[in-house]
């Protein structure tokens, strides 16, 4: 992976990685609990809430939130790694 190019730093880098085993076919989706990558990466759920938010502004990872009233309390996200795989190609083309 391009780690510098994408400006990933390590957290950033360890939690993609985490997110990304949890696709498991390329039409499936990522829905891990902050509590599983918390446990996965030994961070504090709050600091992989904060990486996400990074990963996210920097156009690497897109959330979708899947709670839409109150009883959906517990729900994980939907994350899409397609900003990713956007940056990449283009990344690619540039080189060819």
């Amino acid at each position: 992976m391009k780690q510098k190019e994408l400006n990933l730093n390590n957290s950033e880098l360890l939690l993609l990685i985490q997110i990304l085993s949890f696709i498991h076919h390329a039409d499936t989706e990522a829905y891990p609990s902050i509590a599983t990558l918390s446990k996965r990466i030994n961070q504090h759920p709050r600091t992989v809430q904060r990486t996400i938010n990074s990963l996210e502004k920097k156009k690497i990872l897109k959330k979708t939130i899947r709670s839409k009233s109150p009883k959906d309390v517990g729900k994980s996200n939907i994350y899409s790694v397609e900003p990713l795989i956007a940056k990449l190609q283009k990344m690619r083309q540039e080189t060819i």
